[in-house]
């Protein structure tokens, strides 16, 4: 015993003695990243503190909603406001609005003082007032790059809301609503008209929409904006300039986001990004990147082109692990080419991390009943209709299952249920026909062959079973 207290001494002295040199590297690196956490901390309330002191809240008339905008001038009493056009769009000029200040003041605005900026959403208008009210000062946006970090800000409700991101992408092509700004700090009701700001407290331009209209999956969305170069040349009287001859990636990929996703959009999305993934092969890591990959992605999907989808969707998830619309598609293509076990572990990837996703449960189900696991299929069928429990396709997805395994009764319940939300969908009536005659009812199977007939579902296996029994 004695030796063994020795021994543990002896360690401890050597430990202590020794410790400066042995940990010193080992002690110095947690103190330097909490110093640079601190400062970055420190300057993002710093830039965050001069954004607010800047932004106005625009209250608009009749319910119509809320926007934000920045204080960008004053002269004398008068101060400009630069935001963003599409909040005044409904609103008419009997019925004025009302903005507040940094210090809670309210301004009554009329709307013969809004001035759009060319035909973009963009907009300015002036207020009258003795106080003193910052005004913010604008970046050359010319010198930024892609990843570099912005700051979307605005109001979401009576709160003014600021939120780091990255610059996904800008663009020197002029593109619809002058959204030449791809960014990841998220946008949502209220915020539109608010500025974006560099990394130096310096206005870069207004927010005008995201790709999304909630909180969720933050660091995965994207938003929309106008540059502040629009209205400096605006200001300044210079003619818009637009370099047509140098077409970029960033170009491409700002162009991209005028389409949204459908098969005809879907088609000249591939022709803008395709052939452009070359030149992020020593960037792969980078949001621009992952945007790209992305875009492609959910392209192929819409095409059903589901080799593609797998290449591009997995480029995306190796940047961005929970992409979660990358993830679902990923699935899907692999379940559209049989390989269904490891769809699930793709769906699984997921709902590990929110297991109450209605989209990855309804195809994590899918692929399980292509697998004949039609009881865990019902675990996640059901679990889907208590989050989402107006969904049609889940409904009709339970009832197959639930006649795979024999409960005819549940199923027709189930089918009724897609029939009351849907009552268009002739599929459901000729399925509903087939387990009601399961438990012999004749004549209501008669009645929903017939119907599903009427709604224009012309299975053959059908015709033939209402001509040998109705």
């Amino acid at each position: 015993m004695l030796i063994k207290n020795f021994i543990k001494k002896s360690i401890f002295l050597v430990l202590i003695i020794f410790s400066p040199i042995l940990f010193g590297q080992i002690q110095s690196d947690p103190i330097d990243k909490i110093v640079k956490e601190r400062k970055e901390k420190n300057k993002f309330y710093q830039i965050s503190s001069l954004a607010r002191s800047t932004a106005v809240q625009i209250i608009l008339p009749k319910k119509l909603g809320f926007g934000s905008g920045v204080i960008i001038e004053r002269s004398g009493s008068q101060y400009t406001v630069l935001t963003a056009m599409h909040l005044f769009e409904d609103i008419d000029s009997e019925n004025p609005f009302t903005i507040r200040t940094a210090d809670y003041s309210f301004y009554k605005v009329n709307k013969e003082s809004i001035q759009q900026i060319e035909n973009l959403d963009l907009a300015i208008f002036s207020f009258k007032t003795d106080k003193e009210y910052k005004k913010a000062n604008f970046s050359n946006i010319s010198i930024l790059k892609k990843d570099d970090v912005l700051f979307s800000s605005g109001f979401v409700g009576s709160n003014f809301y600021f939120q780091k991101g990255k610059l996904i992408a800008s663009s020197n092509l002029k593109v619809k609503d002058g959204n030449q700004l791809i960014y990841t700090s998220k946008v949502v009701p209220g915020m539109s008209g608010g500025g974006i700001f560099d990394n130096y407290g310096k206005l870069v331009g207004i927010n005008t929409m995201s790709s999304s209209k909630s909180f969720q999956d933050k660091s995965f969305s994207y938003s929309l904006g106008v540059p502040n170069s629009f209205f400096i040349n605006f200001k300044n009287g210079n003619p818009f300039f637009y370099d047509k001859k140098l077409i970029t990636v960033d170009d491409h990929l700002v162009k991209s986001t005028e389409l949204s996703n459908g098969k005809g959009n879907s088609k000249l999305i591939i022709n803008l990004l395709d052939k452009k993934t070359k030149f992020f092969n020593n960037d792969s890591n980078s949001v621009s990147s992952w945007y790209l990959y992305h875009r492609l992605c959910l392209a192929n999907s819409d095409l059903n082109d589901n080799i593609s989808a797998l290449k591009n969707c997995l480029n995306a998830i190796e940047i961005q692990p929970l992409d979660s619309l990358a993830l679902l598609n990923y699935g899907i293509a692999q379940s559209n080419l049989n390989d269904d076990y490891a769809a699930i572990s793709t769906f699984n990837r997921y709902l590990k991390v929110d297991p109450n996703k209605y989209s990855f449960l309804l195809y994590r189900a899918l692929s399980k009943g292509k697998i004949n696991d039609f009881k865990g299929g019902l675990f996640d069928l059901n679990r889907a209709i208590e989050i989402e429990p107006d969904k049609e396709e889940a409904f009709f997805t339970r009832a197959f299952f639930k006649g795979q395994l024999k409960d005819y009764y549940g199923a027709i319940s189930d089918y009724n249920k897609s029939i009351s939300i849907n009552p268009k969908e002739g599929q459901s009536f000729f399925y509903r026909s087939i387990f009601k005659e399961k438990i012999n009812d004749l004549k209501g199977a008669c009645a929903d062959s017939r119907k599903a007939l009427s709604l224009g579902y012309k299975n053959v296996d059908n015709q033939k079973w209402i001509k040998k029994n109705c």
